[in-house]
């Protein structure tokens, strides 16, 4: 049973960039203006505004019962988990749920090391956002062990009850 339309979001930063806007997915959904400034900072690191929490409730409410997606994308050390793991707390209370009830996953989780880097894209869409936009309740898929240098155990992913997707990390 699939809900209403599926909307994406991407957000990137580099080390020193600063703040990029919503850009159109391309797998279908189409992103409003949401812009957040997860540029690291010196004397206070990534945050996220109110303006940006407003934008991501409404995305969420335009969804409709859909999914929204927001991917935290950028350099390897700029921060993503960081900012991904605060706007997920910020969402949850934005929208009045549990953190838990705001999905996230870690795409490095997916990839075969970084040589598999440009199979990332592939395997979300394949693993994850395939099965959830076809309405599953639950997604499982192989995790990648970076100490092992294997695919070791299972990732799942409970299908978000707040209807709020983050998916962090380089080739998010």
């Amino acid at each position: 049973q699939q809900a209403g339309p599926h909307r994406a979001v991407l957000l990137a930063s580099g080390v020193d960039d600063g703040p990029t806007g919503a850009v159109d997915a391309p797998h279908g959904g189409r992103a409003r203006d949401l812009v957040a400034d997860h540029q690291q900072r010196s004397t206070g690191g990534a945050r996220v505004g109110g303006h940006e929490l407003e934008a991501l409730r409404a995305e969420v409410a335009l969804a409709g019962g859909g999914l929204t997606v927001v991917a935290v994308d950028g350099r390897s050390g700029c921060g993503k988990t960081h900012f991904a793991g605060l706007l997920r707390s910020h969402a949850a209370a934005a929208l009045d749920v549990r953190v838990e009830e705001v999905g996230l996953v870690a795409v490095e989780d997916l990839y075969a090391g970084w040589s598999g880097l440009p199979a990332a894209p592939a395997l979300l869409d394949w693993c994850i956002l395939r099965p959830l936009r076809a309405g599953a309740a639950r997604v499982t898929w192989p995790q990648w062990d970076w100490a092992a240098g294997r695919y070791g155990s299972s990732g799942t992913l409970e299908r978000p009850r707040s209807g709020l997707l983050l998916v962090e990390g380089v080739g998010a």
